[in-house]
């Protein structure tokens, strides 16, 4: 009799965790396909505002230069710098030519990086990973104006997109895990570029010399100068490469100067040069 009333004890709490299991990721994947429909978003992000607003209300700090954690979107005048190293988690990220040096930054509470300038140089970085009740990332833009030439751009990003438009850079190390890559009407000097999971796009850039690395995603380069001087490899292991409108099956090469150079290398994804 003992042995019947445990037997059915574990046969019960086998289907109870079986259950329950079954549920756990019925219900994470139902979440996932659902942050895909344009209502689901606006309603996630209405209750991320609500959140925002009730972690936010006595957090606001206005100083310039120093260590900031404001959480409004006003504009903050920075000393002037010849240098930027960020290393973000969670961000849109957008570096512009203007007037004044300055940062705009927008974000939950837990999201607000810390910037500041010292020697000449604006670190800003994001420690915390903030995940609101429904597992969705909160978002966080951040934009840098700069009013002279960078001798050094360093950036690194775990997810979000990074958009640089009309800079002077001498050199340029951008690395970005998941999220697209656009570079519009900026002059460099020595770049590289590795994204992981993402498009990287350049509209009217000039370069002495650039590397791509590119794991997942498509390289589009519309140049605004003639580099039928440079030394260029193109490669993709899936995906097709086409140069000036021309299809090269999966790579193209072209003897030029060593000095000036272009190399491109994609594991999966097309690659497009246009010049």
């Amino acid at each position: 009799m003992k042995r019947n009333v445990y037997l059915i004890l574990i046969t019960v709490i086998t289907i109870l965790c079986i259950i329950a299991g079954t549920g756990y990721h019925l219900v994470r994947f139902g979440l996932s396909v659902a942050e895909g429909l344009p209502f689901f978003s606006e309603f996630i992000e209405a209750i991320s505002d609500w959140d925002d607003d009730d972690d936010d209300s006595d957090d606001n700090d206005d100083s310039d230069n120093g260590i900031s954690t404001s959480v409004d979107a006003s504009q903050k005048n920075l000393d002037a710098f010849s240098s930027i190293n960020a290393d973000l988690n969670v961000v849109d990220l957008t570096i512009q030519r203007g007037n004044t040096f300055s940062i705009t930054c927008k974000a939950s509470k837990k999201l607000t990086p810390e910037y500041k300038v010292e020697n000449n140089c604006l670190t800003i970085t994001q420690y915390a990973k903030a995940h609101n009740a429904l597992g969705r990332n909160k978002k966080c833009s951040v934009t840098i104006t700069v009013a002279d030439t960078l001798t050094d751009l360093k950036l690194h990003t775990n997810v979000g997109d990074v958009d640089l438009s009309g800079l002077n850079v001498l050199s340029l190390d951008l690395r970005a895990d998941v999220g697209d890559i656009d570079l519009e009407n900026c002059t460099l000097e020595t770049s590289t570029l590795d994204a992981n999971v993402g498009d990287i796009d350049l509209e009217d850039c000039t370069f002495t010399s650039m590397e791509i690395t590119s794991n997942v995603g498509d390289v589009d380069l519309d140049c605004k100068e003639d580099l039928s001087g440079y030394h260029i490899e193109l490669g993709t292991g899936v995906g097709d490469v086409n140069v000036n409108d021309t299809y090269c099956h999966r790579s193209y090469s072209n003897q030029g100067d060593s000095s000036h150079s272009l190399t491109i290398s994609n594991d999966t994804g097309d690659i497009s040069l246009t010049y």
